[in-house]
């Protein structure tokens, strides 16, 4: 894989940032990404090729919501990341606060 397909695109590095991820400059990995969604938010999600359409890829995230029909991994991917990103930004800001 080429390393720009691997690096996740400024407008999310910014929104991952925001949620929380310590990043060293502004490069992110797809798979840090991932992996940081995983191990500190518990999500849990695939990209495969779909069932619905040959040829196309799709994105599933337990729980929440999935869907069909990009033509490449990659696209599927930056998809699914954007979504993940969507369900963390939602969790923080209806979690309830705790008073002290």
């Amino acid at each position: 894989m080429n390393n720009h397909l691997d690096r996740v695109p400024l407008n999310e590095v910014i929104s991952l940032r925001l949620l929380g991820m310590e990043t060293p400059g502004l490069f992110v990995s797809f798979s840090g990404a991932f992996r940081w969604l995983r191990e500190r938010h518990g999500l849990k999600f695939s990209i495969k090729d779909s069932e619905i359409v040959d040829g196309m890829f799709e994105y599933d995230i337990r729980g929440h919501s999935g869907t069909a029909g990009y033509r490449s991994y990659e696209e599927a991917e930056l998809a699914c990341l954007r979504e993940l990103i969507k369900i963390v930004s939602n969790e923080k800001k209806y979690r309830p606060r705790l008073e002290m």
